[in-house]
């Protein structure tokens, strides 16, 4: 049985895989991108009184509380409001244009950062096996 053989992996290869699958890194922290805009624009109505929307953004106050692995739901509908413009509502302040877009940015940069960390689903694993062993039974014989 002849097996077929994949092209070979060069380093250049290699260095476009690293590069493109990681976001760029940009220098800014959760702590000075993300507090001061939640400080600023979200905390008057998120918080633990008023609880508005039943959303409680203060507890991402403190730099332990502020990460983005942890409580991913509540990060990607803040993104999602923030982007589609729903918050902050009409009639509060609005933040400039540059701040809206480099703290959704960051955002988005850090949860596929996440994303390209997390470890991959075993179940892919054995459908590449199966798709393998698919191929070398149809390969082609010479």
């Amino acid at each position: 049985m002849v097996h077929a053989r994949w092209p070979p992996v060069t380093p250049l290869m290699m260095v476009a895989v690293v590069r493109f699958a990681s976001p760029p890194q940009t220098g800014r922290t959760l702590d000075d991108t993300i507090r001061p805009f939640l400080a600023q624009h979200c905390f008057n109505c998120h918080n633990s009184r008023l609880n508005t929307g039943g959303l409680n953004l203060e507890a991402f106050a403190t730099k332990e509380s502020l990460t983005l692995t942890q409580d991913r739901e509540r990060w990607e509908l803040l993104l999602q409001k923030l982007q589609s413009g729903e918050m902050p509502p009409e009639g509060l302040p609005r933040p400039s244009e540059p701040d809206l877009k480099a703290t959704t940015q960051f955002i988005r940069d850090q949860l596929d950062r996440a994303d390209a960390q997390a470890k991959p689903i075993a179940g892919r694993v054995t459908a590449l096996l199966v798709q393998q062993h698919a191929r070398r039974r149809t390969a082609v014989r010479r």
